[in-house]
């Protein structure tokens, strides 16, 4: 466990010290759960984003697209 210092205006200090008493923890364990889920949405939502991002799309999506050549073709311009 590493020990962080940070500085909040006081109403949201007061904000949090009332979530934390309402969820049964104190202040730390509950900034440390908050940040917790924070990671774990953000590693599924990067992980979603790099699969999306690595593949030809979801299936039926981009699948009948046409290919980059097809679009630029200009053979057409030749005759």
């Amino acid at each position: 466990m590493k020990n962080v210092t940070i500085t909040l205006r006081e109403d949201i200090a007061a904000w949090l010290r009332i979530e934390a008493a309402k969820a049964g923890q104190n202040v730390s364990a509950y900034v440390s759960t908050l940040l917790e889920s924070q990671m774990g949405r953000d590693s599924h939502q990067r992980d979603a984003l790099e699969a999306f991002l690595s593949g030809p799309g979801y299936v039926g999506v981009a699948a009948d697209l046409p290919k980059r050549d097809d679009l630029y073709d200009r053979t057409f311009l030749l005759r």
